[in-house]
């Protein structure tokens, strides 16, 4: 009977692996339809250092925009410091150039160092058009965990 159990707790977290609730910080020239964060049963998402997070963004573009480029800040006792900017045209992350209305899924992943502080903080993902302004962004809570310290179930 223990090891239906252990088989049906599994199954069941293999199958609820990520959170879809956001809080949209600003979006400007687009509009989040809606946002993916794996592995992320509830929140704060525990970000387990040593793995990777991935993070899908499904938007809409509301202006033209050449380029695109990912800003990324883990928010600090209220200190934004940042942690990746990248070209995400180049970078495979969505495609370019986005034409006005057009529907796009972003992809890319986080990489959670093992030098990482065990912490809470908010995570701020912001998705740049080509005059810096936010085509997407949001806020999501988040606890950096070693892995022994990463709570089951």
């Amino acid at each position: 009977m223990n090891a239906l159990k252990v088989l049906v707790v599994f199954g069941t977290l293999s199958t609820i692996n990520a959170i879809n609730t956001f809080k949209d910080c600003g979006s400007v020239t687009g509009h989040i339809n809606s946002i993916t964060v794996t592995p992320c049963p509830s929140e704060p998402c525990a970000l387990i250092r040593g793995t990777n997070v991935s993070v899908e963004i499904d938007f809409t573009a509301n202006e033209h925009s050449g380029k695109v480029t990912t800003s990324v800040h883990g928010i600090i006792a209220g200190i934004p410091v940042p942690f990746m900017s990248t070209d995400s045209c180049t970078a495979g992350n969505v495609q370019c150039p986005l034409a006005t209305q057009t529907h796009s899924i972003y992809t890319n992943y986080i990489p959670v160092l093992t030098i990482y502080p065990e912490i809470s903080l908010l995570v701020k993902w912001e998705l740049k058009d080509e005059h810096d302004r936010d085509l997407v962004c949001f806020v999501m809570p988040a606890t950096i965990l070693d892995p022994s310290h990463q709570a089951i179930g």
